[in-house]
């Protein structure tokens, strides 16, 4: 975006050049196709002179307009950047507590759910649904926790393409 502006500011000076006059000094070497021809050796000098002003100056501040344009939108990109930056830092404070909660309690309530529905089936304390039931509702935390974790992980890559 920032070389979209630079090439802008070219534009114009290029247009305003234009109103400028030319000036142009040429050197040919010339020939005929006769019998036994000779080299002329030449020079040429000149100045071109713009007539309408008009056409051009319109042109000018099209490119005026154009290069106002392309600085807008940039400074639009980058307040949509740093909009997504903060969205993106909220996305990982929020990510990094739940997956510090599952660190310190989740991991021991997966293991005690799955721990205590397996004894409680060994010992015929729960008919087989309830085991199911519970041993689900452990498995879910895992999931939660391994979602939360992807997450994570794409929210973090995004920071770190932001940043750079």
């Amino acid at each position: 975006l920032k070389m979209k502006e630079e090439l802008g500011k070219a534009s114009i000076g290029v247009e305003k050049n234009k109103l400028m006059p030319d000036i142009s000094l040429n050197y040919f070497l010339g020939t005929n196709f006769y019998d036994n021809p000779k080299y002329y050796h030449g020079f040429e000098v000149g100045i071109a002179v713009p007539l309408f002003y008009n056409a051009q100056k319109s042109k000018v501040k099209a490119s005026e307009i154009a290069e106002d344009a392309t600085r807008y939108f940039t400074d639009y990109e980058i307040e949509l950047l740093k909009i997504k930056q903060k969205e993106l830092l909220n996305s990982y404070m929020k990510l990094k507590e739940l997956l510090d909660y599952h660190h310190e309690q989740g991991s021991k309530l997966y293991t005690e759910i799955i721990r205590t529905a397996r004894l409680s089936f060994e010992n015929g304390e729960i008919d087989f649904y309830k085991f199911a039931t519970s041993t689900e509702t452990a498995l879910q935390i895992e999931l939660d926790y391994l979602n939360n974790l992807i997450s994570y992980t794409q929210v973090v890559l995004e920071l770190n393409y932001l940043s750079k």
